[in-house]
């Protein structure tokens, strides 16, 4: 399974996929500012949203 087919399994009101190589829950989502997203889990990380 690749990562599209995997993505379509998914619940999309769910998930977000925030970058081509991962994919974030929404209620992990604490905030979004202009393209970085900040994961509740990993406050000191912050994905680049493309």
């Amino acid at each position: 399974m690749n990562f599209k087919q995997l993505m379509e399994k998914l619940p999309d009101n769910q998930f977000l996929r925030g970058h081509p190589s991962f994919v974030v829950k929404l209620v992990c989502i604490t905030a979004v500012q202009r393209n970085k997203i900040h994961h509740r889990r990993h406050p000191n990380i912050h994905w680049e949203a493309l």
